[in-house]
């Protein structure tokens, strides 16, 4: 069986291509920020676990690479 490889992408914080991503990482960019309201809001959102829940289908954090 043959294979061919016809494409790739990747979508990487703060960066148009994974060079540019990786001249970030070796200039010590922090991509990795708290969501801000446009592209998630925290406030709106069922998914953020609320302080003393029990939230094991929940996330704990807002933080990403965005």
């Amino acid at each position: 069986m043959s294979i061919a490889i016809i494409g790739q992408g990747c979508v990487l914080p703060d960066a148009n291509s994974p060079q540019e991503f990786w001249d970030n990482l070796l200039a010590g960019h922090q991509s990795i920020r708290q969501a801000c309201k446009t592209t998630w809001d925290v406030d709106l959102s069922s998914i953020i676990a609320k302080d003393g829940e029990d939230a094991s289908d929940k996330t704990y954090h807002t933080y990403g690479g965005y």
